[in-house]
């Protein structure tokens, strides 16, 4: 009976094992179910993540399930401060030293909310990364998975359209295994576009029961950076705080199982709209768009739709200004007349209230029609400025003129002389 079982096993193991070395590029080492079950060294549940991550940050209910909201500053991002290692066992694996690295970069997915920033969804598989990646030959991409992939499907096929823009970090592959990563990160957001829209995005992969991340060819790396690409061993870790360090060769990895607790809940629950309020109270929420992805090529930049809308309002405001400008002819007044139209309205405007079907004809022909008028209906006394200038220089001019011709003597004057 024992000899069948161990039959059985050993056929098992070789079918799983044929399966993943034929679907694996070879550079890579195949991992054992073994391997798997000797790195694996404690079992912890949700609660751990709840005490464990209070102090660094805000549990809310969100989307109908607990997330974690982080306190940091508006420039912060995940998998941006820290620096790519590779293992023999995980391949690419993340290291930061942030308190709560081992457990955010490691289980679970992050999103990002207008309203509270970035937030982190616990998951109960450990990966050495929960990331999407693509690359091109000069640079690397990589964003953190959203939690539309469940931890325990991520063999789904990944889109450009999967990952907004703004989750992608780019770096140039030759400062890929940098310790100071985040010193060259690229930050120009057309820029990121079109290498995650060059190269095909891929995502990490579960061999034997382990995520690997062997996206990225180490052989590239070294060859790109010109330096031999140290491989670390790594070894079980029995508490979250080990995790990440290393010895020599070797890195401390915190693996442990996460059990299923359905009453489990975190310590201190906030509100959404309570962390949203203190968030940008404290300058600390990021302005960043919250869905922008790469696909559409004629995604629009929120700098160029802030620009376009300038545009259309300029456009908008031109044709208002025409449109008046057709139906209330600028008037030129000396100085002085500002008073007078001041408590009363003009003649013009009375003529445009009273005869709209006037609004139609040209500035010039509405003005001179309009002057016309004004000078039949209404006679200026001497010495006062008209609402026209042109009929103010005129109607003294002819007047004085009437006077020095006509002698009473000589010919029949009007009565006023």
């Amino acid at each position: 009976m024992k000899l069948r079982k161990f039959l059985l096993a050993t056929v098992a193991a070789t079918g799983v094992m044929v399966i993943a070395a034929a679907s694996e590029p070879p550079f890579f080492p195949v991992v054992s179910q073994a391997q798997a079950a000797t790195n694996v060294s404690v079992e912890i549940g949700f609660n751990v993540f709840y005490d464990r991550l209070d102090d660094y940050g805000d549990w809310v209910t969100f989307h109908d399930r607990y997330v974690w909201v982080p306190r940091v500053d508006a420039s912060w991002r995940p998998y941006l401060h820290g620096h790519w290692i590779y293992t023999r066992t995980y391949g690419w694996y993340w290291v930061a030293d942030e308190p709560f690295a081992w457990a955010v970069y490691h289980y679970g997915r992050w999103a990002f909310d207008p309203e509270i920033g970035w937030y982190w969804v616990p998951g109960r598989r450990w990966a050495p990364a929960w990331v999407a990646w693509s690359f091109t030959d000069d640079e690397i991409a990589w964003a953190p998975l959203p939690p539309d992939f469940d931890d325990d499907d991520i063999s789904v096929s990944i889109s450009i359209s999967s990952v907004p823009v703004h989750y992608w970090h780019v770096v140039p592959i030759v400062f890929f295994v940098s310790v100071d990563l985040d010193d060259h990160i690229i930050r120009d957001r057309d820029h990121i576009r079109r290498v995650i829209s060059t190269g095909e995005p891929k995502t990490v992969i579960v061999q034997n029961n382990i995520v690997v991340n062997n996206v990225i060819d180490i052989d590239v790396i070294e060859q790109k950076t010109k330096q031999k690409v140290v491989v670390y061993e790594d070894k079980p870790a029995d508490n979250p705080e080990a995790a990440g360090k290393a010895e020599g060769n070797a890195i401390a990895v915190f693996n442990a199982e996460v059990k299923e607790e359905p009453d489990a809940k975190p310590p201190k629950l906030k509100k959404v709209e309570e962390v949203a309020k203190e968030k940008k109270a404290s300058g600390a929420l990021p302005e960043e768009p919250a869905a922008e992805t790469a696909a559409p090529a004629e995604a629009t930049e929120p700098a160029a739709a802030e620009t376009q809308a300038e545009d259309q309002g300029a456009k908008k405001k031109k044709k208002v200004e025409e449109a008046v400008g057709t139906e209330q002819p600028q008037v030129k007044t000396k100085e002085g007349q500002a008073a007078e139209e001041a408590q009363q309205p003009s003649v013009d405007q009375q003529q445009a209230e009273e005869q709209p079907t006037k609004k139609k004809k040209p500035a010039a022909q509405a003005t001179e029609e309009q002057s016309s008028e004004k000078a039949l209906e209404v006679a200026p006394e001497e010495g006062a400025p008209s609402a026209e200038q042109p009929e103010a220089a005129q109607k003294p001019e002819k007047k004085s003129k009437t006077k020095e011709a006509c002698d009473p003597a000589a010919e029949n004057c009007p009565q006023d002389y």
